[in-house]
């Protein structure tokens, strides 16, 4: 099933390239509910979308949209978002970042079906954050600085009771990298994916990147393997069921690449490479279902699991 999205790109973002092929950044990140209820992020758009699915009928009803432009007006450039369901309130917490360094929280009303907005946190660092996973009660956002030094590539790390902020800091990659996403393969151990940082904006015509997938320990992040790969963009990544994937696009055409840990030997294991819709982003699992979003054709791509 397939949902594509038309929106206006009024604030004129532009392309992004790699190598020839080039895309507007759209739908960014998607998160399952349930069965029958999705979150979706638009990046130019700068809106979140709530909808009800119906796989029988292939049909679905747009249940509620906020536009996420704050009390000043500022708009906020949706990126990626986790969610977490309040035992409290019987509702879902929903944590959004915006390739910036703000931290914006809402409530989703279950009885109502709304976003409500609860807090926005200009964080202290100055990164631009890319990645987010909860784990534990804690909240880790991975920065994606575009030409600045490793200095500020620290993962932040937020308790979700009172939004303290600490950070962790990575000194086994000596390159010049951009971390895309954190994945937690149990308390012991993390999986970064990482983009090497080029000197040519990601606006320009020819640019192509290279990137590499890293096992560590944690919390004390210690490098234990790493696979490196030439001309690929990586965004987005999520291990279920002692298997990670991860969303990329390389020079011949989107693909949401598969592999395994050896926690024996502290070695990552590809397995397969599965085409996809052009430039994927997003990415989440439910059940038997495998959904990713796709900036190459706008739109949500919600298949059988079993294809991946």
């Amino acid at each position: 099933m397939k949902i594509k999205f038309v929106e206006i790109n009024d604030k004129n973002l532009q392309k992004i390239y790699l190598k020839d092929k080039s895309r507007f950044p759209s739908v960014t990140d998607i998160k399952f509910i349930n069965r029958e209820l999705i979150i979706v992020a638009h990046r130019f758009a700068y809106k979140l979308y709530l909808i009800k699915i119906n796989f029988e009928s292939e049909s679905y009803q747009i249940l509620d949209t906020y536009l996420t432009m704050d009390d000043k007006k500022n708009v906020h450039f949706c990126e990626s978002f986790e969610i977490k369901y309040d035992e409290i309130s019987k509702n879902y917490k929903l944590y959004m970042i915006f390739f910036s360094n703000y931290l914006w929280i809402f409530d989703i009303n279950m009885n109502d079906y709304k976003f409500i907005s609860k807090k926005i946190i200009k964080l202290n660092n100055q990164n631009t954050y890319h990645g987010i996973k909860i784990y534990n009660n804690h909240l880790y956002l991975t920065p994606s600085n575009m030409l600045t030094n490793n200095k500020s590539n620290n993962i932040l790390e937020m308790n979700l009771k009172k939004y303290n902020e600490t950070y962790m800091s990575i000194g086994d990659i000596k390159d010049n990298y951009r971390l895309k996403d954190i994945s937690f393969i149990n308390n012991d151990y993390v999986l970064l994916v990482i983009n090497y940082k080029t000197n040519i904006k990601l606006a320009t015509k020819n640019q192509i990147t290279n990137g590499a997938f890293a096992l560590f320990t944690f919390p004390s992040l210690q490098l234990l393997d790493k696979i490196e790969f030439n001309h690929v963009h990586f965004d987005k990544s999520i291990i279920y069921n002692n298997f990670f994937y991860i969303t990329t696009q390389d020079e011949e055409s989107g693909k949401i690449y598969k592999g395994t840990i050896d926690l024996i030997h502290n070695k990552i294991i590809m397995l397969n490479k599965i085409v996809v819709d052009d430039f994927p982003h997003g990415l989440d699992i439910y059940q038997d279902l495998f959904a990713y979003t796709s900036y190459g054709t706008d739109s949500v791509n919600i298949e059988s699991f079993k294809k991946y």
